[in-house]
């Protein structure tokens, strides 16, 4: 268990297991990665672009305000 300097604690767990292949198979896939969807599959599947940037940038925005207002240099820099 570990605390970051800004209170937030976070876990690392370490697992061991076996693993179980998969028998072969003779059938392919096709996949398209592009910009307006993150993903299509050649059966037609589509996977949603997830956004990561939009979702926060609210968080951005306020990390940005606090740092702008601190000294260069200073203990809390």
């Amino acid at each position: 268990v570990r605390r970051n300097p800004s209170g937030r604690y976070f876990v690392s767990l370490l697992v061991e297991t076996e693993v179980q292949e998969l028998p072969k198979t003779s059938s392919y896939i096709g996949m398209d990665v592009g910009l307006k969807d993150f993903a299509i599959l050649s059966d037609g599947t589509i996977y949603k672009n997830p956004k990561f940037f939009r979702s926060l940038e609210d968080k951005l925005t306020k990390a940005q305000r606090v740092l702008s207002r601190r000294m260069k240099g200073s203990s809390r820099w």
